[in-house]
């Protein structure tokens, strides 16, 4: 079981740092061993990358 949740939070923080670095980039051959990295980081990866790559950072629009 422990195996399993260790292969999942890896499996998050990959997934996630490819979903943000496709957002603004073509994923190639020369980010796999960053990949590898920062999936360590498991869900982190998606709280960094929404501060990274996200634009629209308004929470709260004003009205009209």
């Amino acid at each position: 079981m422990e195996i399993l949740s260790i292969i999942l939070w890896y499996g998050i923080g990959i997934w996630g740092f490819i979903y943000w670095w496709t957002t603004e980039l073509d994923f190639t051959n020369d980010e796999y061993g960053i990949c590898l990295l920062v999936g360590m980081l498991g869900p982190f990866t998606w709280i960094m990358g929404y501060f990274v790559h996200k634009k629209d950072k308004v929470i709260f629009k004003k009205r009209d």
